[in-house]
């Protein structure tokens, strides 16, 4: 009998390994630390952004001032979820702008949001879920994200009328979120996607990232896959 016991006893700490291992891999992918304002509105400092940094702090803090609505709705899954609105006119089309991985709009739309109230275009600017007023647990990289994109085109036929035109702009995560809320049957008045930077899929962008990291794909990837099923709810592939 103490074959068995080592049996047992070797299974139960490979469980507890992966069950561990899978949630470090969930938190560590999917959530959204708590920011200050200094720090959410800004870009990261490294080489790549250094030539652009005061001119999108200039643009940030422009679009922060622009006057808003705070308006919230429902996701399918029952989160809340926040965007401001911003008019131009009565009955203008309307803009959907959806930011990227852990970002926040008026940063990843500091150029974006006044140019399209420059086009004469209304404006809704999302907090993606687990971002900004937005409620939920984890940002899961358009999988749910798509759902979202569909209950605020939802919340804008009932608000400004089916014949509103809308058009749904994302940019990095926020393209894979507008990208894919295209495979959803979407009303009539969606009359065109705007997608910047976005990737081929969820699990390319996980395992780019994983490579990029210098981390061995085979071992992480399943523990982040296993991660985002068992504690987000949603899979990656």
């Amino acid at each position: 009998m103490l074959w068995l016991w080592i049996v047992l006893g070797v299974a139960a700490f490979c469980l507890v390994v992966l069950l561990v291992g899978s949630y470090v891999a969930y938190r560590v992918a999917f959530s959204v630390p708590k920011m200050s304002d200094e720090v959410r509105y800004s870009l990261p400092d490294n080489k790549t952004y250094h030539p652009f940094l005061s001119e999108s702090a200039r643009m940030t803090k422009q679009a922060r001032s622009l006057p808003f609505e705070s308006v919230f709705t429902t996701a399918d899954d029952g989160v809340r979820l926040h965007a401001q609105y911003y008019e131009t006119a009565p009955g203008a089309p309307l803009q959907i702008l959806f930011h990227g991985y852990q970002g926040a709009g008026e940063r990843d739309f500091c150029r974006g949001l006044p140019f399209a109230l420059e086009c004469g275009h209304n404006a809704l600017l999302v907090d993606q879920r687990a971002h900004g007023q937005s409620g939920g647990r984890c940002l899961t990289l358009g999988v749910k994200e798509r759902y979202d994109a569909l209950a605020w085109i939802r919340y804008a036929v009932e608000r400004f009328g089916a014949d509103t035109k809308i058009v749904l702009v994302g940019i990095s995560m926020g393209a894979a979120t507008v990208l894919m809320a295209a495979g959803l049957e979407l009303p009539d008045n969606v009359k065109g996607i705007v997608a910047d930077c976005g990737y081929t899929s969820t699990a390319d962008i996980l395992r780019h990232v994983i490579r990029r990291m210098g981390l061995p794909v085979w071992l992480f990837f399943p523990l982040v896959r296993i991660g985002g099923r068992l504690y987000g709810g949603f899979d990656v592939n």
